[in-house]
């Protein structure tokens, strides 16, 4: 059997707990009448529950005076309609700013997550709910049964049926879906009467992105159709040049003077096809054929073959030293008449460029030169260039350029080396093109020309910068 608390250790723990006990002690279970000496009420705790760290009902806010109770709630705008019972009894009240009965739970105005729920617009009698609704153009098919119940609701403009809640409605100030302006909803009824204008529908159309079989009323095709939701009607693949038959692809291809050498692929992938009329073999994209004509890359001079272009470089004074490698890119090649190895291209050669020790325009490579940078607002256009006098920037400048900055090296040589590193990267990595024509640069150079809107002045800087120092010994 247990043994019993010494009433005056009992009495020293609950002063030391906080309560003054005003009668004798009843035991460690049982109710004991003491005072708080924080709030000065009275209370009943037990000694027992005190030892497991219990306190004031009051101060601990389980227990609430009916007065303080009532006073909260008329500063929340809330009146008493009822005696206060507990702090989780729904409490019928009268809210002072709206008049309306609510119910709330003291325990949860008092934590701030309830208050009257007309005034929040999370309930809304029925006779404003309909109110609204029919200022938003809605008439309700359905009895109202909350704001956020599903409600039919009937557009009197259009006269579609949707579902929806008060609350959604109410939050979003939302229209009907199939009148308003922005992104309307398609309605299936409507879809069909639009479809069947320009489709023969073989089963009912289904709605969102889910395929309906029809036959297009315009080629007489079997098609798989459907609408995009919001957006608008899907037409024929194959009338809006989507897709495409491979027999009718075989047969334009045949009008267009080429011979397919392998199944039709599709209209964006690579052909390979012989092109009747220079009995060549290209890779051509049947869509690129059909709107803009041509394809074949040997006719229209675009691709060089390796043989013709050694011929035409010998033609104009080269004799090649490495294989063809590109019309863009710099060939190592050799002069015939000065016997000096150079770096001309393909592509300035046949402009009519030649020898740079040879030309007598040139400069001496043997010479201290600069590469410099310019820049045209006019054109928005960027240029880099070598040389060796000040002749040529003046040139430049007489046609409106301003001189972004100079690079100067001890040779001719080196200039050369570090601007063909250059430009190489921006024609072959990055891809440029010239930003110029030939007629806007008559002082020529129109073949080193960028545009601004493909890259930027510092770009080009660093790229001088990173050159000069890889290749050149500054110390």
């Amino acid at each position: 059997m247990a043994r019993s608390l010494d009433p005056v250790i009992a009495t020293a723990e609950m002063l030391k707990a906080g309560f003054k006990t005003l009668e004798p002690y009843p035991g460690a279970g049982k109710s004991w009448k003491s005072k708080c000496l924080v709030c000065k009420k009275i209370v009943k705790p037990r000694l027992a529950s005190i030892k497991r760290g219990g306190g004031c009902a009051y101060c601990t806010g389980t227990k609430v005076d009916p007065a303080e109770a009532k006073s909260l709630m008329l500063h929340k705008n809330l009146k008493p309609l009822e005696p206060y019972t507990s702090v989780h009894h729904r409490w019928k009240c009268q809210c002072l700013k709206c008049g309306k009965t609510i119910y709330l739970r003291y325990n949860h105005v008092r934590q701030g997550v309830s208050g009257c729920a007309y005034c929040s617009g999370n309930r809304v009698d029925a006779e404003e709910a309909l109110k609204h609704l029919l200022s938003l153009g809605y008439s309700v098919i359905d009895e109202y049964q909350g704001a956020h119940k599903k409600l039919q609701l009937k557009c009197i403009k259009c006269g579609n049926i949707s579902t929806s809640t008060y609350a959604h409605l109410k939050n979003k100030n939302q229209a009907c879906y199939y009148c308003k302006k922005n992104r309307p909803r398609l309605n299936l009824v409507n879809v069909e009467r639009q479809l069947t204008k320009d489709f023969e529908l073989l089963e009912p159309i289904k709605s969102g992105s889910i395929k309906t079989k029809a036959i297009c009323r315009a080629c007489s095709r079997e098609v798989l159709i459907s609408y995009e939701n919001k957006k608008k009607l899907i037409k024929c693949l194959f009338c809006s040049g989507i897709r495409v038959d491979p027999k009718d692809a075989v047969r334009f291809m045949n009008n267009a003077g080429f011979k397919p050498l392998e199944v039709f692929p599709g209209s964006t992938k690579k052909w390979k096809v012989r092109h009747i009329k220079c009995g060549n073999n290209v890779n051509v994209i049947y869509k690129s054929v059909k709107r803009k004509g041509g394809g074949c890359k040997f006719c229209s001079k675009v691709f060089v073959d390796p043989t013709a272009a050694v011929k035409i470089m010998k033609e104009h004074g080269f004799k090649p030293l490495v294989p063809y490698p590109g019309a863009a890119k710099r060939w190592l090649s050799l002069c015939k008449k000065c016997k000096r190895k150079s770096l001309p291209t393909y592509a300035s050669t046949t402009y009519g460029h030649g020898c740079r020790f040879c030309a007598i325009q040139g400069m001496n490579y043997n010479e201290p030169a600069f590469i410099y940078l310019i820049l045209h607002l006019e054109y928005d256009a960027l240029k880099i260039g070598i040389g060796s006098q000040e002749l040529r920037l003046k040139q430049h400048k007489k046609h409106g350029w301003q001189v972004v900055k100079i690079w100067n090296y001890k040779t001719g040589h080196k200039a050369s080396e570090i601007e063909g590193k250059v430009l190489d990267y921006l024609r072959n990595e990055l891809n440029l093109k010239y930003a110029l024509s030939k007629e806007l640069m008559p002082q020529k150079g129109y073949t080193e020309t960028f545009s601004l809107d493909d890259v930027s002045i510092p770009v080009v800087k660093r790229l001088i910068g990173s050159f000069t120092a890889k290749y050149i010994d500054n110390s």
